[in-house]
């Protein structure tokens, strides 16, 4: 199950984040501005952003659940409602996306400090770390905390990687990246579909408590 899990997860988190959202939109404004630099430390920005909020769910989320069974379900059927909305969000895309490209200058420094403000203040990513991401741990089958290390750390290495090949694909292949609304349609409905499996999967295989 352990397994299945993670892939599903990687799969899930893939589809997340491929479509354009304030993380990629910052990541792609920097490295226009000002070049593959800019874009790699406003990744890692990101990324360890993220990386503190894997620590908080690893150093709390074992004492809670475990002790807490039907918490832990309560906070598995959240993330269900919560993904099964991302799905429709997704569906319902219509491909318009805005992005401000007059940015004032910053030193690289000031990219990386600003990727860490902008997912730990991405109202999204919060509910991923303390509400989806406990979907994928499985109690018994090994520690909590490691569980919510070995996600959490694969979700910001993901993150790192993705958003700057994004941001290395705005710098040389400009055309490409101006998708037209009916491909960011495409793209969007996609991940819905993503989603929607894994929403289904995670649906089957959740136990209730006491069995």
């Amino acid at each position: 199950m352990m397994d299945l899990n993670f892939f599903l997860f990687v799969a899930m988190v893939m589809s997340l984040i491929i479509v354009p959202g304030p993380d990629m939109l910052y990541v792609v404004g920097r490295s226009i501005l000002h070049g593959r630099a800019a874009a790699w430390y406003a990744a890692l920005g990101i990324a360890f952003g993220y990386t503190v909020f894997t620590i908080l769910v690893a150093a709390g989320v074992g004492l809670i659940f475990e002790r807490s069974p039907v918490l832990f379900l309560g906070l598995k059927v959240t993330g269900l409602v919560y993904l099964a909305y991302l799905a429709y969000r997704l569906f319902s895309s219509t491909g318009e996306i805005e992005m401000t490209g007059n940015a004032p200058a910053r030193t690289l420094r000031e990219d990386f400090v600003f990727g860490i403000l902008t997912s730990t203040l991405n109202p999204k990513g919060i509910l991923f770390y303390f509400s989806i991401l406990p979907q994928f741990f499985v109690i018994g089958a090994s520690p909590l905390w490691e569980q919510a290390l070995l996600y959490g750390l694969t979700t910001s290495i993901l993150c790192l990687i993705m958003y700057y090949a994004a941001g290395l694909g705005a710098i040389y292949s400009a055309s490409r990246w101006q998708m037209t609304p009916t491909r960011r349609r495409t793209v969007s409905r996609i991940s819905g579909s993503v989603l929607l499996f894994a929403v289904a999967v995670l649906v089957i295989t959740t136990e209730l408590p006491g069995k």
